[in-house]
């Protein structure tokens, strides 16, 4: 990772960044900027100079209080292949949401608990983390320009510095010890679920799940109506089985009853995708400071 230091301003700042196997190659890097208060974009080659691929992202950050965000990230391929390019377009856009949130809750669960980390141990965020030159560089770079200019934002917080508003906002919230039980901590898998911070939000997403829901309540249905029928005919009398008709049935019913339970169970997983939450990390749930 490399920062243009002439670059650095009240605005932004841009810089670059390439993997250890791409600067093997000699392949160019990713370019990245980043525009005061809150957006990142991103442009590049990312499988390499001899590659038809090419790819564009931004990603707008917006503060709503302390601890909370709206995000929206757009993204954008050119160089992809015809058979790469349907299956894109096959792929419901509900699931490439649901994915992307899947992305973004690694690193909540990450990002809160270091939250919670921070709280105890009363550390700047300087002391309390090891920035590596390798991977680190943009977040201490962004850090260290909050504490330059971060005195004109909202709850910023610095390298070593942060807004008097943070510590005011935090002397309200008690401290919170390790191992909490995360039903009372906001970052628990009680209230703050992907269909609180995503589905509800987003029209598509949320028809989906009515759908899923509406088809899982259908396939109950048939499989509790075929299993009373299918019992119903067999606890019949035997001259009742004889007839042509009801034998039809029965081999219609049957098959239905594993069909349509399976079904019903794979829906009701894929609904549970809905309402998934991020777990806050054990590696430092009994730390107190450094």
């Amino acid at each position: 990772m490399i920062v243009d230091s002439d670059s650095v301003s009240s605005t932004g700042f841009t810089g670059r960044y390439r993997t250890a196997t791409q600067r093997e190659k000699d392949d160019p890097f990713i370019e990245v900027t980043f525009e005061a208060p809150g957006i990142i974009r991103q442009k590049g080659m990312p499988r390499g100079k001899d590659s038809p691929l090419r790819f564009g992202a931004a990603l707008h950050c917006m503060p709503l209080t302390l601890g909370r965000s709206r995000l929206l990230f757009r993204a954008y391929f050119t160089g992809i292949p015809a058979f790469a390019k349907l299956l894109i377009t096959l792929k419901p856009k509900f699931l490439t949401n649901l994915n992307s949130c899947k992305i973004l809750e690694q690193d909540a669960g990450l990002i809160t608990t270091q939250e919670d980390h921070f709280k105890r141990s009363k550390h700047a965020l300087k002391d309390g983390y090891i920035l590596l030159g390798s991977s680190d560089m943009f977040v201490k770079s962004y850090r260290q320009w909050l504490d330059k200019v971060g005195h004109g934002m909202p709850w910023f917080q610095g390298l070593a510095t942060r807004s008097s508003n943070v510590d005011e906002h935090l002397a309200k919230v008690p401290v919170l010890p390790p191992n909490l039980d995360p039903i009372s901590h906001r970052a628990g898998n009680y209230v703050e679920t992907r269909y609180h911070r995503h589905v509800m939000h987003c029209p598509k997403t949320l028809n989906a799940l009515h759908r899923v829901q509406a088809l899982k309540k259908i396939m109950l249905g048939v499989a509790v109506v075929s299993i009373t029928l299918s019992c119903g005919m067999s606890a019949a009398s035997s001259q009742a089985l004889s007839n042509k008709l009801t034998r039809r049935l029965l081999k219609a019913l049957v098959p239905l009853i594993p069909i349509s339970s399976l079904a019903a169970a794979g829906l009701a997983k894929l609904e549970q995708r809905f309402f998934v939450s991020f777990k806050r990390k054990a590696q430092m749930a009994t730390e107190t400071g450094l």
